[in-house]
């Protein structure tokens, strides 16, 4: 069912701190525009929490100037530690009823928590989220999603569907921990993994499980830069590990606990199964491999004969692993 956030008239029945967690690491080009696009949010209950990651290129100093010109803000410096150490300083920092997650070469739009908690405080709902909008590192967007919209359409999407929507793409809104608005209830469950890529994969599906379900409005006002296509940004085999580790971890969770999603799960875990046995063949890595190879042919039979909607290229590279991995391996790098 379908509602609507109605027209900004400038006031709200209640103005709860939401408390802003910002990683920094070695992001000085675009640190300004994101700081700028928190300092001129039009909800100003804020406290702005940033976490300087032992950054090595000037960011540290961004963050000491800022704190001096936002008496909202405050700064954490810490040995780098990655970005689930850095979210994870954060979050313990939060005095707030409310939290969200910005990365610091990202930025947001000048209503966006306004519309983020405005729909919270109208439907009572613990987690609000919106979808991103792409910017490349050198290119300006023009549009500016629908932050502008005084009728942003609101949506609740129940605990299954919500859940689909951290293995699938058919949903507007992904398992990043940005465009996501916690309530303080949930803030046990945010807590991301030290040391892993895809931290946010490893924890959303849990968060979503304890609020019940999601509730998304439309804004689309963050804004998620990325390299240009064709930049190599997912062939990272230990990136491949991570994620298949987390959703093996959140296939686990599902069936045990929404075991009418778990299908869905078990579909993606096949996916990145062979997706990261191929990265790590075309890298001519070696650890892990023969394990991978293991899992492949583990899941074969069960990926042939009982996911007939996966796609072609998935279900010929299980086929061909009945050629051996000697004969797989040269299979697939005849396909470059």
């Amino acid at each position: 069912m379908k509602n609507h956030i109605g027209k900004n008239n400038g006031t709200m029945n209640m103005n709860p701190l939401v408390s802003v967690i910002i990683p920094v690491y070695n992001v000085v080009p675009y640190l300004d525009r994101c700081l700028h696009s928190v300092r001129e949010q039009t909800y100003t209950d804020l406290q702005i929490i940033l976490v300087d990651d032992g950054s090595t290129d000037g960011s540290s100093a961004w963050c000491d100037n800022y704190v001096r010109i936002d008496e909202r803000a405050m700064v954490i410096h810490q040995a780098n530690g990655g970005l689930s150490a850095a979210r994870n300083a954060g979050l313990s920092k939060a005095k707030g009823e409310y939290a969200i997650f910005i990365d610091s070469d990202d930025h947001i739009g000048p209503q966006h928590v306004e519309h983020l908690i405005r729909c919270s405080l109208q439907t009572g709902k613990p987690l609000i989220v919106t979808g991103g909008t792409t910017m490349y590192t050198d290119q300006i967007i023009d549009s500016e999603g629908n932050e502008q919209q005084n009728d942003i359409q609101t949506q609740w999407y129940p605990l299954e569907r919500a859940l689909e929507a951290t293995v699938s793409l058919d949903l507007p809104f992904r398992s990043h921990a940005w465009g996501k608005l916690y309530a303080k209830e949930l803030f046990p469950e945010l807590h991301f993994p030290k040391g892993k890529l895809y931290e946010d994969q490893f924890t959303l599906y849990k968060v979503i499980y304890q609020a019940g379900g999601v509730q998304y409005e439309s804004a689309n006002d963050y804004y998620y830069t990325i390299d240009r296509p064709g930049s190599i940004v997912n062939a990272n085999p230990r990136g491949k590990l991570d994620f298949l580790q987390a959703i093996t971890e959140e296939w686990r969770f599902i069936a045990q606990h929404v075991p009418t999603v778990a299908p869905f799960v078990e579909r993606r875990y096949t996916l990145a199964l062979i997706d990261t046995y191929d990265t790590f063949v075309r890298s001519h890595e070696r650890q892990h491999i023969d394990e991978l190879f293991r899992l492949v042919c583990t899941n074969r039979h069960n990926a042939l004969l009982h996911q007939p909607d996966l796609d072609r290229r998935t279900r010929l590279h299980y086929l061909m692993t009945l050629l051996g991995q000697k004969g797989y391996h040269r299979f697939l790098l005849s396909r470059r």
